[in-house]
């Protein structure tokens, strides 16, 4: 079998918009759905996207640390933040807060709701990802001049992604998407050595799949499988690596025998960042605005009304970076 990196490149950019668009909808489904998938979901589908993200900095060689990289980052972020906070300040609980005086406990509520509280407390945004995916780079840029070998940088990153594990109770006055980058930065080192290495020997990893599927339904205290998917040391990392691989082999398998469903998903992935940036304030606004709305018809219009957004930007002409395109 080939390696990663030997693909052709028209496969490995199917299998990295297929893998983007299977969780991009996943993303929306959780956020929206609640019970035993939707923590299903939540113990892979960070940890696929920062997979993702090394494996196409190694593969297509678009790891940069520029201040335009910086800006085509942080410029949808900053956008989607004002957009967001929209529903949030007519939501009652806040317009209460805003009315009473209570103008810290409005501010606070608003920032918690963009970027989550410091430490691992709640986090209610999409947005602490790409924060941290940008520490990710640097912190990637910075550990590749001490270690040259790739196998040995992900070691590396393993190690720090288990202390923030064993030791997450005492890091509360650390800000939140530090602590995320730090945690994920081995899954995006994983990514970026998966490309060095030969497909046959994740059949051994594949072997273990089944033990993590028993190993989720464990009564572990303490284990969070929210987005930030602190947990395990071990079978946590372990699980969410196997499932990325499988996802993106899965992408393959689909262009080749299934095109029109792969061609559906790679539609979502190639605007996952847009979706990305606008489904919780389009979903904020629908529950917000109507009591009763179906959850089905919540979790369509906010998965495709963001794909108009980009659409409408282009024919415009203007604040295309806004929404997470060129």
């Amino acid at each position: 079998m080939l390696k990663f990196g030997q693909f052709p490149v028209k496969d490995a950019s199917f299998g990295v918009a297929f893998s983007r668009g299977i969780g991009i909808i996943l993303v929306v489904w959780a956020h929206i759905f609640h019970g035993g998938v939707h923590d299903f979901i939540y113990k892979f589908h960070m940890p696929l996207f920062f997979m993702i993200s090394g494996f196409s900095v190694r593969f297509f060689g678009n790891n940069q640390l520029s201040m335009k990289a910086v800006y085509r980052i942080f410029a949808p972020v900053f956008f989607a933040v004002f957009f967001l906070t929209l529903p949030i300040i007519f939501s009652t609980e806040l317009y209460k807060y805003y009315h009473s005086g209570k103008l810290f406990n409005f501010l606070d509520d608003g920032y918690r709701y963009n970027f989550g509280r410091p430490g691992i407390g709640g986090v209610y945004s999409a947005y602490w990802f790409i924060f941290s995916l940008f520490f990710i780079k640097a912190l990637s840029f910075v550990f590749s001049k001490m270690c040259e070998r790739d196998v040995l940088l992900f070691f590396v990153s393993v190690f720090f992604g288990a202390l923030i594990s064993l030791f997450n109770k005492e890091m509360h006055s650390v800000p939140r998407t530090f602590i995320g980058a730090l945690y994920c930065w081995q899954f995006y080192v994983f990514g970026v050595v998966l490309v060095n290495l030969d497909a046959n020997k994740y059949k051994i990893l594949a072997a273990f799949f089944i033990f993590f599927i028993f190993d989720n339904f464990l009564d572990y205290s303490g284990l969070d499988v929210s987005a930030k998917n602190f947990g395990i040391p071990l079978w946590s990392p372990l699980f969410a690596c196997v499932v990325s691989v499988l996802i993106f082999r899965c992408g393959l398998f689909f262009k080749e025998k299934l095109m029109w469903v792969g061609v559906v998903v790679v539609y979502f992935g190639s605007n996952s960042l847009s979706i990305l940036l606008y489904h919780q304030a389009i979903h904020l606004a629908l529950i917000n605005i109507f009591e009763e709305v179906n959850g089905w018809l919540v979790f369509l219009v906010a998965l495709c009304l963001p794909l108009l957004l980009p659409m409408l930007a282009k024919k415009m002409g203007v604040g295309g970076i806004f929404f997470g395109i060129k």
